[in-house]
């Protein structure tokens, strides 16, 4: 599967909203909040905010945190995990950047 939207840090988009998440406010929040073992995740164009799992994770997602707050297509697999109704996971297999028309 491939998801399409933008990467954003769990809790501050929580707190600051879907309108801002290219905002240099809330990808300061980002910033800072991986930086504190914060959890970076795919704001989706039509299926809600999916925390991303995987390879992308590891070292505080050393790979994701560039693209905090702009758009791309994600691939890989949703993880459905049974008791968690808060968010969806989705392991990241690869990222590509959306190449702006």
């Amino acid at each position: 599967a491939t998801l399409r939207g933008t990467i954003v840090e769990v809790t501050c988009f929580r707190q600051q909203g879907a309108a801002t998440v290219s905002t240099p406010e809330q990808i300061a929040c980002a910033r800072k909040r991986v930086a504190e073992d914060g959890r970076l995740g795919i704001l989706t164009e039509g299926d809600g905010l999916f925390q991303i799992t995987g390879a992308f994770a590891a070292n505080k997602y050393a790979k994701l945190a560039p693209l905090i707050g702009q758009r791309v297509d994600v691939s890989g697999a949703e993880v459905v995990i049974s008791n968690n109704y808060d968010y969806k996971s989705f392991e990241a297999e690869k990222i590509a950047r959306v190449k702006e028309k």
